[in-house]
């Protein structure tokens, strides 16, 4: 709710005055040209806000589509794996590897996928967003350098989850039905 600046307190007022709202800064402007008036517009305000708001859900969206998408990437890549490799599995499983040594096997490649990816992706993420800036606001933007750990935890998670289907399918391969040429 809106407080009128002369009945807040000094640390109220103190708080209010170093923020960036709209009436905040037109009192600021009052003090820096003397003599002048500066009233916020309302309506603006509230619609760059409503847009801010529908930019930010229109990139969580983003982001979501864009993991699903990963996920059903690595998902396809590790069936494709596991197609070309069936025979072996099955062989594998009959001469007695158990379920744990097939799920180490394809949660490997996950890993590795991932880990691969997510380098790859962190790397290419940081010559685009210093291209933006010097593009876009003439000077390169800064990356916080927790975002490197983040972005490779996040592609391997993703990886991890795209491979528990094709790890499923794994071990639930037949090795008499397989080898036998079934």
């Amino acid at each position: 709710a809106y407080k009128d600046p002369e009945k807040m307190s000094r640390r109220e007022y103190e708080k209010w005055y170093c923020t960036g709202y709209v009436t905040s800064i037109a009192k600021q402007i009052e003090e820096v040209i003397r003599g002048s008036r500066a009233r916020p517009i309302w309506p603006v305000a509230q619609t760059e806000g409503r847009v801010l708001r529908r930019l930010g859900l229109l990139i969580y969206l983003l982001s979501a589509v864009s993991v699903l998408a990963a996920a059903l990437g690595v998902s396809t890549t590790m069936i494709m794996s596991l197609l070309r490799r069936t025979r072996e599995v099955a062989l594998m499983k009959a001469i007695g590897a158990d379920r744990f040594r097939t799920v180490v096997i394809f949660l490997s490649e996950a890993l590795i996928v991932g880990f691969v990816g997510g380098l790859a992706g962190y790397l290419l993420s940081l010559l685009i967003s210093k291209y933006i800036g010097v593009k876009v606001f003439g000077t390169p933007l800064q990356q916080r350098a927790v975002l490197f750990p983040l972005s490779l935890g996040a592609s391997v998670l993703i990886s991890v989850l795209g491979a528990y289907l094709p790890i499923r399918k794994a071990l639930a391969i037949r090795p008499a039905l397989i080898l036998k040429g079934e």
